[in-house]
Protein backbone atom coordinates (compact mmCIF):
# COMPACT_ATOMS: atom_id res chain seq x y z
CA UNK A 1 0.00 0.00 0.00
CA UNK A 2 1.32 3.23 -1.11
CA UNK A 3 0.81 6.35 1.37
CA UNK A 4 1.64 10.18 0.98
CA UNK A 5 3.69 12.12 3.69
CA UNK A 6 1.56 15.45 4.17
CA UNK A 7 4.40 17.26 4.73
CA UNK A 8 6.72 16.78 1.58
CA UNK A 9 3.57 15.32 -0.53
CA UNK A 10 6.36 12.39 -1.14
CA UNK A 11 5.12 8.75 -2.48
CA UNK A 12 6.09 6.18 -0.12
CA UNK A 13 5.51 2.55 0.53
CA UNK A 14 3.77 1.42 4.01
CA UNK A 15 5.12 -1.04 5.54
CA UNK A 16 3.28 -1.83 8.93
CA UNK A 17 0.63 0.44 10.60
CA UNK A 18 -1.25 0.70 13.89
CA UNK A 19 -3.57 2.91 15.11
CA UNK A 20 -1.09 5.49 16.29
CA UNK A 21 2.06 4.87 13.83
CA UNK A 22 2.42 3.95 10.04
CA UNK A 23 5.91 2.74 9.40
CA UNK A 24 7.01 3.23 5.97
CA UNK A 25 10.42 2.56 3.35
CA UNK A 26 11.34 5.57 1.44
CA UNK A 27 13.92 6.12 -1.39
CA UNK A 28 16.42 8.70 -0.10
CA UNK A 29 19.03 10.33 -2.61
CA UNK A 30 21.95 7.44 -1.86
CA UNK A 31 19.25 5.41 -3.69
CA UNK A 32 18.95 3.18 -0.56
CA UNK A 33 15.52 2.15 0.86
CA UNK A 34 15.51 4.04 4.24
CA UNK A 35 12.61 3.38 7.11
CA UNK A 36 11.12 5.87 8.73
CA UNK A 37 7.86 6.07 11.19
CA UNK A 38 4.96 8.64 11.12
CA UNK A 39 2.09 9.14 12.92
CA UNK A 40 -1.22 8.68 11.04
CA UNK A 41 -2.00 12.36 10.53
CA UNK A 42 1.35 12.82 9.29
CA UNK A 43 0.31 10.61 5.99
CA UNK A 44 -2.37 9.91 3.47
CA UNK A 45 -2.96 6.42 2.63
CA UNK A 46 -3.61 5.71 -0.89
CA UNK A 47 -5.37 3.29 -2.92
CA UNK A 48 -4.41 0.98 -4.87
CA UNK A 49 -7.66 1.00 -6.78
CA UNK A 50 -8.39 3.40 -9.06
CA UNK A 51 -11.27 5.43 -9.07
CA UNK A 52 -14.11 3.88 -11.49
CA UNK A 53 -16.31 6.27 -13.87
CA UNK A 54 -19.03 5.37 -15.35
CA UNK A 55 -20.83 7.62 -17.74
CA UNK A 56 -24.40 6.59 -19.50
CA UNK A 57 -28.16 7.23 -19.11
CA UNK A 58 -29.99 6.89 -15.93
CA UNK A 59 -33.90 5.33 -17.12
CA UNK A 60 -36.52 4.29 -14.68
CA UNK A 61 -38.43 1.09 -15.67
CA UNK A 62 -41.87 0.58 -15.07
CA UNK A 63 -41.43 -3.36 -15.54
CA UNK A 64 -42.00 -5.20 -12.57
CA UNK A 65 -41.56 -3.07 -9.52
CA UNK A 66 -39.84 0.00 -11.40
CA UNK A 67 -36.19 -0.02 -10.91
CA UNK A 68 -33.96 2.67 -11.69
CA UNK A 69 -30.87 1.90 -14.33
CA UNK A 70 -27.57 3.45 -15.51
CA UNK A 71 -27.17 2.26 -18.93
CA UNK A 72 -23.72 2.53 -20.72
CA UNK A 73 -25.39 3.20 -23.94
CA UNK A 74 -28.31 5.24 -24.47
CA UNK A 75 -31.06 3.52 -24.30
CA UNK A 76 -34.62 3.63 -26.06
CA UNK A 77 -38.09 2.91 -24.98
CA UNK A 78 -39.88 -0.16 -25.00
CA UNK A 79 -43.58 -1.44 -23.77
CA UNK A 80 -45.01 -4.63 -23.45
CA UNK A 81 -48.06 -6.25 -22.30
CA UNK A 82 -48.42 -6.61 -18.87
CA UNK A 83 -49.57 -10.33 -18.20
CA UNK A 84 -51.94 -10.90 -21.05
CA UNK A 85 -54.33 -8.05 -19.91
CA UNK A 86 -54.23 -5.24 -22.74
CA UNK A 87 -52.19 -2.81 -20.52
CA UNK A 88 -48.69 -1.67 -21.33
CA UNK A 89 -45.99 -1.27 -19.10
CA UNK A 90 -42.98 1.10 -20.09
CA UNK A 91 -39.14 0.06 -19.97
CA UNK A 92 -35.96 0.98 -21.31
CA UNK A 93 -33.78 -0.93 -23.25
CA UNK A 94 -29.90 -0.59 -24.11
CA UNK A 95 -27.14 -2.76 -25.47
CA UNK A 96 -24.47 -1.53 -23.74
CA UNK A 97 -24.21 -2.79 -19.43
CA UNK A 98 -26.68 -2.23 -17.22
CA UNK A 99 -26.14 -1.34 -13.64
CA UNK A 100 -28.92 -1.41 -10.72
CA UNK A 101 -29.30 1.98 -8.50
CA UNK A 102 -31.77 3.05 -5.93
CA UNK A 103 -34.51 5.10 -7.64
CA UNK A 104 -34.69 7.22 -4.93
CA UNK A 105 -31.88 8.83 -5.92
CA UNK A 106 -33.75 10.38 -8.76
CA UNK A 107 -37.33 10.72 -7.16
CA UNK A 108 -37.79 13.40 -10.11
CA UNK A 109 -37.83 10.66 -12.49
CA UNK A 110 -40.44 7.96 -13.90
CA UNK A 111 -40.75 5.22 -16.30
CA UNK A 112 -42.27 8.18 -18.99
CA UNK A 113 -38.55 10.84 -18.27
CA UNK A 114 -36.08 11.09 -21.22
CA UNK A 115 -33.21 9.31 -20.31
CA UNK A 116 -31.13 11.45 -18.01
CA UNK A 117 -27.42 11.28 -18.71
CA UNK A 118 -24.77 10.87 -15.63
CA UNK A 119 -21.14 10.36 -14.88
CA UNK A 120 -20.89 7.88 -11.83
CA UNK A 121 -17.84 8.14 -9.87
CA UNK A 122 -16.97 5.36 -7.38
CA UNK A 123 -13.38 6.39 -4.91
CA UNK A 124 -12.17 3.55 -2.60
CA UNK A 125 -11.22 5.05 0.77
CA UNK A 126 -8.76 3.43 1.94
Amino acid sequence: MKAKVLATDEIVEVVDYNDSKVTVYRNDETEFFAQNEYSRDEVEFLSDTPEKVIEGWVAVDEWGIGGCFLHTQKPHAESREFCDTGDYEIGWESDGEKYELDSKLFLDMDCESEPKRVKLTITPME
